[in-house]
């Protein structure tokens, strides 16, 4: 029976090397060209650049994995914020008071700078985000850089309950996934991997028989905490996050040997948009 596989940060590709993907999943590494995608042509409305823009990697010593962002509007008391969403197993599987976040900024030979963030994930003992308390997703809230080039998407991109049943988000329709396979980037300034997939489950309600789902995409470890991307004309919404992956597991046992084998199934394992909503929720409550 396949099993489920978290996607643990993926560590570096070696220097000066490359990172070597067999089958199809060599192909999905090629991601779109940063500088056309961001240069005066691109749309605003172009839901595959949304992705990108809202996608940020998460880092910590040679691991690292991705991240995206969401823009919290102010209220009466409070000044606008902004969260760092993710798998709850990026921050859990560090004993580190801190990660690094990666931004970029327009600047530079190159077109973009890095602009690398120190964020916080402990004070002391105590955790400084928010996990749902059922499902693989956490928030955090983080500073962008004045200048960083990014754009976060809005609390009420996540897909809710109404956007399933109205076949928004349903099996079969595409999305984009802007991540970090085993940390490759696509431009030294930090711009991830786009890549294109499709729902590959149904039914996506009850919320409480469809948690996680599948989608169709050549992943990587270091996808865990991208945001699952759907185009509803030319506005995004976000209907998952990875989580893990979906896998093969083959045993043999000779007289002098026993191996294990994993076979990824290029299937995806997102948490549901409503509890990652819920996370996001979850925060702002705790943060009023």
């Amino acid at each position: 029976m396949p099993d489920l596989a978290p996607l643990r940060r993926g560590r570096a590709a070696p220097a000066g090397g490359r990172l070597r993907l067999r089958g199809a999943r060599a192909a999905a590494v090629v991601a779109m060209c940063v500088a056309g995608a961001c240069g005066p042509a691109a749309r605003a409305g172009d839901v595959a650049f949304r992705a990108l823009r809202a996608t940020v990697k998460v880092s910590a010593g040679d691991r690292g994995g991705s991240g995206f962002l969401v823009a919290l509007p102010g209220g009466d008391e409070t000044a606008p914020r902004t969260l760092l969403v993710t798998a709850a197993h990026a921050f859990e599987d560090r004993p580190a008071p801190a990660c690094t976040v990666t931004f970029r900024a327009r600047g530079g030979a190159d077109g973009y700078e890095r602009r690398d963030v120190r964020l916080p994930l402990r004070d002391g003992n105590r955790p400084l985000w928010v996990r749902h308390p059922t499902a693989d997703v956490a928030a955090i809230g983080i500073a962008p850089p004045a200048d960083a080039e990014v754009e976060p998407f809005a609390r009420d991109d996540v897909a809710d309950a109404g956007r399933i049943e109205s076949g928004v988000v349903r099996a079969g329709r595409g999305v984009w996934v802007a991540c970090y396979p085993a940390q490759l980037e696509t431009h030294s300034s930090g711009w991830p991997v786009l890549r294109h997939g499709t729902i590959a489950s149904h039914p996506l309600l009850p919320v409480t028989a469809a948690a996680t789902f599948l989608v169709d995409y050549s992943h990587f470890g270091g996808d865990s905490g991208s945001a699952v991307v759907v185009d509803a004309d030319g506005r995004p919404v976000v209907a998952g996050v990875v989580v893990g992956m979906k896998r093969q597991t083959d045993r043999v046992k000779s007289p002098f040997e026993e191996r294990t084998m994993h076979t990824p199934l290029d299937l995806a394992v997102a948490v549901h948009p409503v509890l990652v909503g819920e996370t996001i929720d979850a925060w702002r409550a705790a943060h009023r």
